[in-house]
């Protein structure tokens, strides 16, 4: 047995009025925190041919930076970047 187009809408309109709303904490700024330190990694670790003539080596140099937080938990948050590029 399928449901009609008119019944299906039907009870997605009412699934949707018995949804809970979305929300969120509110957003905070504070100092900024220093994460990195130091390049982990030793000069020409990734040995012969593993970059090009032409590439640049940005030592303690860190690109990209993300951040994300939990929606579920907005004290869980993760922090990446590329070390190095």
């Amino acid at each position: 047995m399928s449901l009609s187009p008119t019944a299906a809408a039907a009870a997605v309109a009412l699934g949707c009025a018995f949804a809970a709303p979305a929300s969120a904490d509110p957003f905070t700024l504070c100092d900024p925190v220093t994460v990195t330190g130091p390049s982990p990694f030793a000069p020409g670790c990734g040995g012969p041919g593993e970059a090009g003539p032409s590439s640049v080596l940005y030592e303690n140099g860190e690109v990209e930076p993300s951040v994300a937080a939990s929606p579920t938990n907005t004290d869980n948050v993760v922090g990446f970047w590329q070390q190095d590029r």
